[in-house]
């Protein structure tokens, strides 16, 4: 058989290709080292002593009968009597007063404090009459100057003495002058500034302690007599607007006071106690809504009018559930609730919860806790601190 030099260099290549391949090493998954239990992330652990220093306290969750809750969104307003509309006396120009801040919604006010300097202009009927006079006082300026050149050229002729010529220069001057003010008064009646020797200024100051919440006017403004400026509302104390179903109404005991809170999103909300106001039911007994009004002194000004905020009424049922001392919660950066449980000999896991209200010092838990369970109480920001560098 006669093979051809083709074949020949082919048949290493046929045989290679036709050799079993080897079989690849296989690996093994991936393998965790140490694993690390999620617990494990929110424990924090203390020597007898560093517990000691923080002063750590804790309480024993058990079930108990507390208030029932209704939580409904309202509004704060000023308090009757401490809001005010700031107009314009008369009409004129404002202007603020040398080394005073310019007027913003939203910026605090001492009472008497200056706002305003109102420039007094005339009243736009008088614009006819000032015509009139004008006209009539060009007359007699010119009258007074054709008189004063007369007479000095009349003294040096010897005609009149030196007391008929000052004579004439005083009505010169007289003249004049009530020339300069009729033009004055024509440029302030055209919305002018003009400076006119009536001119007055009328000085505007804050009638009470508060907050500007609303500016119609600014400087260099000409306003009406009768325009509002701004309003002013006090701080100390506000009224929280709470609407609610009129079905709801005999449910809620109208003589508790309320918690108030801020509608923040994030983490430490301030939670203030309101006390009832009695008023008149604000929309009838045949309405479907109705509004009750709590008080709130709000010393530390953190509620300004027209707030929203989360409104927790306390309604006439009881139930079993579980509550702690509000000191015990603690809230992340994101508004999350967690309270630290002791789970051995300072050792301490902090775990998540559900809040369901707040009612005075207590704190309602729907979630998160059991029967049984000691919390921490005192010493509760100084832990979330030691975890996180961070408080309450």
């Amino acid at each position: 058989m006669k093979y051809t030099p083709q074949f020949i260099l082919l048949l290493p290549c046929l045989l290679f290709a036709c050799g079993k391949a080897p079989e690849t090493e296989k690996k093994a998954p991936a393998a965790v080292s140490s694993p690390l239990k999620e617990s494990a992330l929110t424990t924090v652990t203390f020597t007898p002593e560093a517990e000691k220093n923080l002063g750590i306290r804790t309480v024993t969750v058990d079930s108990q009968e507390v208030t029932g809750t209704l939580e409904v969104g309202g509004d704060v307003q000023a308090e009757p009597g401490q809001a005010a509309t700031i107009t314009a006396p008369m009409k004129g120009t404002l202007a603020l007063q040398k080394g005073s801040k310019v007027p913003q919604t939203g910026s605090t006010v001492k009472k008497g404090e200056v706002l305003y300097r109102l420039t007094i202009l005339p009243a736009e009927g008088d614009l006819a009459n000032n015509t009139q006079e004008l006209e009539m006082r060009r007359v007699q300026l010119e009258t007074a100057r054709n008189k004063a050149s007369r007479m000095e050229q009349l003294l040096k002729d010897g005609a009149v003495s030196e007391r008929a010529k000052q004579e004439a220069d005083a009505e010169l001057a007289a003249a004049q002058k009530a020339y300069r003010d009729a033009v004055g008064k024509r440029e302030l009646l055209q919305g002018g500034t003009g400076q006119s020797a009536n001119q007055s200024v009328f000085i505007i100051k804050a009638p009470l302690d508060g907050v500007i919440q609303q500016v119609y006017a600014g400087q260099s403004q000409t306003v009406a007599a009768g325009a509002p400026l701004l309003d002013i509302t006090g701080l100390t104390p506000v009224w929280v607007r709470v609407p609610v179903y009129m079905g709801d109404l005999d449910k809620i005991n109208l003589n508790q006071p309320a918690q108030v809170r801020p509608l923040t999103e994030n983490g430490g909300r301030a939670v203030s106690e309101a006390m009832p106001v009695s008023t008149p039911v604000a929309s009838g007994y045949t309405a479907a809504l109705t509004a009750i009004f709590y008080e709130i002194k709000n010393s530390d000004k953190s509620f300004y009018p027209g707030q929203k905020v989360m409104v927790t009424l306390q309604t006439k049922g009881k139930a079993d559930g579980m509550a702690v001392p509000y000191a015990a919660i603690v809230y992340d950066i994101n508004g999350g609730e967690w309270v630290y449980v002791q789970t051995g000999p300072q050792v301490y896991q902090r775990q998540r919860v559900q809040v369901q209200s707040v009612i005075g010092q207590q704190a309602v838990i729907a979630k998160g806790v059991e029967a049984g369970m000691k919390v921490v109480t005192d010493g509760a920001a100084e832990l979330f601190g030691t975890e996180f560098g961070g408080g309450k």
